[in-house]
């Protein structure tokens, strides 16, 4: 039998004689707490010795009982004071109507501030004159521009975008737009573009250049279009296409400040041209 330090100082509940483990041991050898030599001594000496297993198997026993005790809560030494009634009052009638004026100044700003077209066009009143009335007189165009903004279409590449207006039809407009504004040499370019309020728009009446100084390469035609509407304007017409550059014929060096002029010829022979800045890199 393994007898253990002499110099341990026994609990008063055990027997002095006894060489074994004491209760601290052996509820630490139980709460897995003792070194890995000390259990290898415990669990050596408990193999041989009777007692100190019918000592363990107590302790255990109470331990076990001690943990399936109920958790009491402990009461509230406090209480918690009602809640007074919340005394309400009623807002002056000319508050609330200040508070409304206020609400419609911000609605017509918001309304004014409102611009369907994209980059580089100004929003204005078209003022009709006759023979007989006042050139003060106004007469302010209400309806509708084209079914969807610059942004609107484009997203993030609405910052890239060039919308032109017929000067005579703010109805008809031409809108290019790329994916990127630069490219490297050996990239590719996605062109798409939008012709608005012409029921007679047609992809064949659109001519793409991609121009640097007086030298410019007619692009293919855009083969991917589509056609939404007719609304009261005409529809929407929107086309696309996909140019690799090493694919055109561009002078070398190729890279460059380029610029991409996009031409629509109406029926009646109205054309509207947008140029749209694009750099070419090395």
């Amino acid at each position: 039998m393994r007898k253990f330090s002499p110099g341990r100082t026994p609990v008063p509940s055990e027997s002095r004689q006894h060489d074994g483990p004491s209760l601290e041991e052996l509820s630490a050898f139980i709460d897995h707490e003792l070194s890995a030599e000390g259990r290898a001594s415990v669990e050596d000496h408990i193999a041989g010795c009777a007692e100190c297993r019918s000592r363990l198997d107590g302790l255990r026993q109470t331990t076990q009982a001690i943990r399936g005790l109920p958790m009491e809560t402990p009461r509230r030494s406090f209480t918690i004071p009602p809640e007074g009634r919340r005394s309400w009052s009623w807002a002056p009638v000319g508050w609330l109507g200040g508070a409304a004026a206020a609400l419609l100044v911000i609605a017509f700003g918001i309304q004014q501030l409102h611009v369907p077209g994209g980059t580089g066009i100004t929003s204005g009143t078209s003022m009709n004159y006759s023979g007989s009335g006042s050139p003060n007189k106004t007469t302010e165009q209400a309806a509708p521009g084209p079914a969807s903004s610059t942004p609107d279409r484009f997203g993030a590449a609405a910052n890239h975008a060039r919308t032109v207006v017929d000067p005579r039809n703010s109805h008809r407009q031409l809108t290019v737009t790329t994916d990127r504004a630069a490219y490297p040499a050996a990239g590719s370019m996605i062109v798409t573009g939008f012709l608005d309020g012409d029921p007679s728009a047609d992809i064949s009446q659109v001519r793409l250049v991609l121009r640097r100084g007086s030298y410019g390469v007619q692009l293919s035609q855009p083969a991917d279009w589509t056609f939404s509407g007719p609304d009261p304007y005409g529809g929407v017409l929107t086309f696309q296409a996909t140019y690799v550059f090493s694919r055109l014929p561009l002078v070398d060096p190729r890279s460059g400040s380029y610029a991409l002029v996009a031409t629509w010829t109406a029926a009646d022979g109205t054309t509207l041209i947008a140029e749209l800045p694009v750099t070419i890199g090395p």
